[in-house]
């Protein structure tokens, strides 16, 4: 009759878990970071961009927004872009224009009006390889 009352299994959990799920996801916190990930960071922001006004209108937003305008206000959120610099630095990246600005910032007409690309479009970005070599860059 003891064994009957027992609602848990050898590992402590109602059901079986093998031991490798158990060390991966259950006592390193990932799948607890999975979860916040979710459905405290990701599932708002997606709310907000889609229905911004309602989205403030909730309870509990406007002080939690003032909150978010005095952190970014002191200074503290700014270290994001030293970081962005750096890592930009280390790996070698090249800044890229949007597909939308382009034809300003690459198009050279001479005086016949013929019109001379000096970069090239790649998957919605331009790739600054070309306007280098004549000196736009």
């Amino acid at each position: 009759l003891p064994c009957l009352l027992r609602l848990t299994s050898e590992s402590g959990f109602l059901f079986y878990v093998p031991d490798w799920v158990q060390a991966l996801f259950l006592e390193t916190g990932l799948l607890a970071c999975v979860v916040v990930v979710i459905i405290a960071q990701l599932m708002p922001q997606i709310v907000a961009s889609i229905y911004p006004t309602q989205f403030l209108e909730l309870l509990g937003m406007w002080p939690a927004y003032w909150a978010c305008i005095a952190l970014e206000t002191s200074g503290v959120t700014h270290i994001c872009w030293v970081l962005a610099s750096i890592m930009s630095r280390v790996f070698g990246m090249k800044e890229e224009i949007a597909v939308d600005q382009v034809e300003k910032a690459i198009v050279v007409v001479d005086k016949n009006g013929n019109k001379d690309h000096a970069g090239y479009v790649s998957q919605g970005f331009v790739k600054f390889e070309d306007a280098s070599s004549r000196g736009l860059a």
